[in-house]
């Protein structure tokens, strides 16, 4: 973050966030939170970055983002929330976290 970049620059799919909460970079999450990345982002679908951590099954970028008060229960286009979309791809240790 010293050079200063716009982190909640928004692209078709997202922030930053959207795409360190995406690939499962819990370091990277928390680096841009701690630079004021936007929690409950949402990218043109209506996907925060924990949808996008919860779709792909990364309880650390989840446990994140619910630290930061991210909105577990934010709803996607399809009014899918996070806990929808880890459930429905078996990814039970996502699901834990979401319930916790």
């Amino acid at each position: 973050m010293a050079a200063r970049g716009d982190v909640t620059a928004q692209a078709l799919k997202g922030t930053p966030l959207h795409k360190a909460a995406e690939n499962g970079h819990a370091e990277v999450v928390a680096a841009l939170l701690a630079a004021r990345g936007d929690v409950n982002a949402q990218d043109a679908n209506k996907n925060t970055p924990m949808h996008n951590a919860a779709y792909n099954g990364h309880k650390g970028a989840v446990a994140a983002l619910l630290a930061a008060r991210g909105d577990a229960n934010a709803r996607d286009k399809h009014q899918w929330t996070p806990l929808h979309l880890a459930a429905s791809e078996g990814h039970t240790e996502a699901v834990a976290a979401l319930l916790a």
